[in-house]
């Protein structure tokens, strides 16, 4: 991920990724009272304002609960940020995955920048993923305790691959 350009006006920059190790203070990983979630083999680099994760190998599992299972290599903000006065929040991100296994599903592994809200009564998710070919949207209300219709929506937009330079995604028809 890149830190936004210092030359946009208004915009902060969470962590300008100077390396040569993730800075401790903004990052950490959840522990969902399983320990926390780092793939034990993954391989983190910091360097011009880039952090590069290497996963060799997925080895976190969870067999009896999903969310466990898909989070195999998380590291969440340790800080909050409040929506502006206007009420639209805007984040910027560079984002790229190789995926090595070449089946094009993003299920096999992907990178992503999410923003979780909690500030109402249902927590929402919204991400932004991409598994190297393709890059998708994802909506998402949580399956907590409490939450009677918990959802998740991934957009694939086969136009913007199209753009890309890459083949549009299986099943679009013109």
């Amino acid at each position: 991920m890149n830190s936004p350009p210092t030359t946009r006006t208004g915009w902060i920059t969470y962590d300008a990724f100077t390396g040569p190790t993730l800075a401790s203070s903004p990052w950490e990983p959840p522990d969902f009272g399983s320990g926390p979630r780092l793939e034990p083999e993954a391989r983190t680099t910091v360097e011009d304002g880039v952090v590069t994760v290497d996963v060799p190998r997925f080895m976190n599992c969870d067999e009896t609960n999903q969310g466990l299972d898909n989070s195999k290599h998380l590291l969440v903000t340790k800080r909050g940020s409040r929506r502006p006065a206007d009420g639209a929040g805007r984040f910027a991100v560079d984002l790229h995955a190789e995926v090595g296994d070449g089946s094009g599903d993003y299920r096999q592994g992907l990178a992503s920048f999410i923003l979780v809200d909690t500030t109402g009564r249902t927590p929402l998710v919204l991400s932004i993923f991409s598994n190297g070919d393709r890059f998708f949207a994802e909506q998402e209300i949580l399956g907590i305790p409490g939450q009677e219709h918990p959802f998740t929506r991934v957009i694939d937009d086969p136009f913007f691959v199209s753009r890309a330079g890459s083949p549009p995604s299986p099943g679009y028809r013109r």
